[in-house]
């Protein structure tokens, strides 16, 4: 896994159970890097440089890998950028400060036109005039910081959003916020407006006989691609990828693409998983294909390269006031019991500052136990006085580590009495994460290179479960006609009363797109074998709860 990536991951929210250290070894280290990445790269932006391994700002064209909030379509301003329009409202309001300093370099000129704070944020919005917009997919400061009297300087992330059919360009510059109730005086500090182009390479791998090839490449930023998992069900084509030997130093965000006809494919959806080994990238992306365009298909290498720049050097002084914004602050109380759902998150406190919503809960449960599943919901929205606000799939945590999701204060920030103001959250899209009896065992009768089937029942749904040998290797590959069924999570081989797990091999965080699942178990004895399912998914898109918050 990359740094250029980690930050978009959602966290796997797993814990290892009592008296199972083969499951607990091969999750443990995903859980300690993706906790320790996603705490210091909470943030859904952040830039890369030749040299520096940054995250780049991703727009225009780019995948968002990551499940974050959804952004307004509003061509040009503040309001195309996550909390763009919230911090301009905080502004005018009189909860920030207004700026409008102007520093002009390199014949650009840059306006740091104000700044925003609430207990956890300091925005600064910006607009900046450029002339001649090099062709580009994506764009970022080379540098950006910000300092603080003698203190260390630390870099902030921008996004920067082009005004359509013009040479302006809209920014929101974020980073902690140190200032409290006090006045301070900080130092801005921005260099080199950079911009990135997606090239094409292509590559010779047939998308349908790829499964298990490994093709070197040579004049690319890439060395090898090897094709680790290739299924196809029903209209969609799903490959799980490794990408070795990537010179980070020159490209960012390489991902296969698959084109037909001369048409690029775009992904139904894609993830960065975790990977064991810091130099291999291991990718998985989902297209949804006929069957006639897929047989003419082709793969091609895609990353960002540097396109051009606009050299230049931008340093303001200014004072922010953090007393009003933090007056501005209203948190009530939310009693679990009263607002019970049959979800995992047990709402504890609704928070509004100048910035955002913020809907505090706790995690009811961690690991679904035999007959108490876990119980999710991909959709959580508020209607905060008759108006709809939509957190996205993401996931926020306070500075003393409590959960909560987040709402982007809409343009109506005007009320002064949050007390009086009816509130109501909309949860929909259930997902159910279940864990098998121990006696539900499958027997795999005298397991070799021929596929053999077994079948069986979870959640009213039948399963089927294929399985063949690879040399020593079990591989199992279950999967389910019904679209209920979200699919095998983890199984395990029960051999004589212990556990044998197979291979790390996890779901992206929004799942594979299907509910076709691969597992491969190393080394595994001659003999009929048992396999329980363990862990299993199954959905309800139609479920949904409402919950009267005030």
């Amino acid at each position: 896994m990359t740094k250029s990536m980690e930050g978009n991951l959602e966290r796997m929210g797993r814990q290892p159970l009592d008296g199972e250290p083969d499951y607990e070894a091969m999750w443990n280290r995903i859980e300690a890097q993706l906790v320790q990445k996603n705490q210091q790269e909470r943030a859904s932006h952040r830039g890369i440089s030749r040299h520096k391994k940054k995250v780049l700002v991703l727009v225009a064209s780019v995948s968002i890998l990551a499940a974050l909030p959804a952004m307004a379509a509003v061509n040009g301003s503040w309001d195309s950028l996550w909390n763009g329009r919230s911090s301009l409202n905080a502004i005018e309001q009189g909860l920030g400060d207004r700026l409008d300093q102007t520093v002009t370099s390199g014949d650009i000129p840059v306006t740091l036109n104000g700044v925003a704070t609430d207990d956890q944020r300091m925005n600064m919005l910006l607009t900046m005039n450029v002339s001649g917009l090099p062709a580009y997919d994506a764009i970022e400061f080379e540098r950006s910081e910000l300092s603080e009297g003698k203190n260390k300087a630390e870099h902030i992330q921008v996004q920067l959003k082009q005004e359509q059919g013009q040479g302006r360009l809209f920014g929101l510059a974020t980073v902690q916020n140190k200032l409290g109730e006090e006045r301070k005086s900080y130092q801005l500090t921005l260099e080199n407006v950079v911009f990135y182009q997606y090239r094409s390479f292509p590559l010779d791998l047939i998308p349908v006989e790829s499964q298990d090839k490994k093709a070197a490449l040579s004049g690319t930023p890439v060395s090898s691609v090897e094709m680790t998992s290739v299924i196809r069900e029903g209209n969609v084509f799903t490959v799980r990828y490794k990408l070795s030997g990537v010179n980070l130093e020159a490209v960012a965000n390489p991902h296969l693409v698959l084109t037909s006809g001369g048409q690029v494919i775009k992904e139904m959806y894609a993830a960065v998983l975790p990977s064991e080994d810091p130099n291999v990238i291991v990718r998985q992306s989902n297209f949804e294909i006929s069957d006639a365009d897929l047989k003419k298909a082709r793969f091609e290498l895609s990353a960002l390269e540097e396109s051009g720049r606009k050299e230049g050097r931008w340093n303001f002084a200014f004072e922010a006031d953090g007393k009003k914004a933090a007056q501005a602050m209203f948190a009530v109380k939310l009693n679990p019991t009263d607002d019970a759902n049959d979800s995992m998150m047990k709402f504890t406190e609704m928070v509004v500052t100048p910035l955002e919503i913020r809907l505090m809960y706790e995690e009811g449960g961690r690991f679904p136990e035999p007959g108490v599943p876990l119980v999710n919901y991909d959709s959580v929205k508020l209607i905060v006085d008759g108006r709809e606000m939509d957190s996205g799939s993401g996931f926020w945590t306070t500075k003393d580590g409590r959960f909560y999701r987040r709402f982007e204060l809409p343009q109506w920030y005007e009320q002064k009495d949050w007390r009086n103001v009816p509130v109501k959250v909309i949860l929909s899209g259930k997902k159910v994460q279940e864990r098998a009896n121990k006696n539900h065992l499958l027997e795999l009768v005298q397991p070799a290179a021929e596929r053999k089937t077994v079948k069986t029942e979870l959640h009213g749904t039948s399963v089927e479960f294929t399985y063949y040998k690879k040399g020593k290797d079990l591989i199992v590959e279950s999967s389910s006609s019904d679209p209920s069924f979200g699919g095998i999570t983890q199984s395990y081989l029960d051999m004589k009363g212990e556990r044998k797990f197979p291979e790390m091999n996890p779901n992206p965080p929004g799942g594979n797109g299907t509910n076709h699942k691969t597992e491969r178990y190393v080394n595994v004895p001659e003999g009929d074998l048992k396999l329980n399912p363990f862990l299993y998914q199954w959905v309800d898109p139609k479920a949904r709860v409402e919950l009267n918050l005030r």
